[in-house]
């Protein structure tokens, strides 16, 4: 779970993803299909549970503040 790597093989905007780490403080970098790119931390993680809690660091996504479980 907490290697939250396939996003790509679903969502057709984001093109190619990479993890950088594992478990908390790890974080996916991904690019997207305009040329965009955007990078999120987990910052919770309760395998157990199946549940994760990560936050959008930077990107050219137009959100701010973004924390997603």
């Amino acid at each position: 779970m907490s290697d939250h790597i396939d996003i790509d093989k679903y969502t057709p905007m984001i093109t190619h993803c990479a993890i950088e780490g594992s478990g908390i403080g790890s974080k996916r970098v991904c690019d997207l299909a305009d040329g965009g790119q955007f990078s999120e931390t987990i910052i919770k993680l309760d395998e157990d549970a199946m549940s994760l809690t990560y936050k959008l660091d930077i990107g050219s996504l137009p959100v701010e503040n973004f924390e997603s479980s």
